[in-house]
């Protein structure tokens, strides 16, 4: 942030999430979003955000800043909490990660805080919208960076397409392929009165573990030693959207 005050961090990451699903990105989605479609309105959107194929990979990343491959335990396995750091050998990142669960258009129904009947993503995007108003209420719009993302694509197969749907929108392939389907997820950003504008969008290649460098340099927090090897910040992209993008490949 380019203030002496350090931001609150308020991340939200949704369980196989494609950019289909968001009405927002292509508008190919089936259900009505207001509250992301409202925090894409008044933030930064990001059409070119990248994650991996499955998901426990991407939370080890997120944590890190490293890639998954850097860890020390073998088999593609790491021990995992919500509230415990994710790759032994590192300093991680503080987070206590609200992750939203499966949100499917075929999940079972669901009676929210409110008493509303919803289901899949409609829960999502209350969950959202409950957030957004407590931080609202509480007068902390400009101390609370918020950023929405999931951890990898929608489901593929029949499982969306049975609907008339595409959970990947426009792109090849769905969760645990190799193509832009998987990989391709939304991120929208926002801090009310640090960045630059609303409805502003962003095409600069991003890796979901450049957000650990980029969250460091908004807060004016130095990166440990051994941690954010392959995560490069692209704060300077999110005040100017001409700004050159630091990456310039996808691993």
């Amino acid at each position: 942030m380019r203030s002496a005050k350090r931001p609150h961090l308020l991340l939200i990451m949704a369980d196989g999430v494609g950019q289909g699903d968001i009405k927002y990105y292509w508008k190919s989605g089936l259900v009505q979003m207001p509250s992301i479609e409202k925090l894409g309105a008044m933030g930064d959107t990001f059409y070119d955000a990248h994650s991996t194929p499955l998901c426990a990979p991407l939370r080890c990343m997120l944590f890190s800043g490293n890639y998954a491959h850097r860890g020390q335990i073998p088999a593609g396995r790491w021990r995992h909490s919500l509230t415990s750091t994710w790759q032994m050998d590192r300093l991680t990142l503080p987070f206590r990660m609200l992750h939203l669960g499966q949100s499917t258009l075929y999940s079972p129904p669901y009676t929210y805080l409110d008493g509303t009947k919803i289901t899949g993503t409609c829960k999502m995007d209350k969950v959202v919208g409950s957030l957004a108003s407590i931080i609202d209420e509480r007068d902390l719009a400009e101390d609370v960076i918020r950023i929405f993302t999931s951890d990898n694509g929608g489901a593929g197969g029949n499982v969306s397409s049975q609907h008339g749907h595409n959970s990947h929108g426009p792109f090849r392939a769905a969760k645990g392929d190799i193509y832009d389907g998987c990989t391709k997820v939304s991120m929208i950003l926002r801090c009310k009165g640090n960045f630059p504008g609303a409805n502003e969008t962003r095409w600069n290649l991003v890796e979901l573990q450049d957000l650990y460098a980029t969250i460091c340099e908004l807060a004016g927090v130095d990166i440990p030693d051994r941690s954010a090897r392959d995560s490069m910040s692209f704060a300077e992209n999110m005040y100017d959207g001409k700004a050159p993008s630091p990456r310039k490949w996808q691993f």
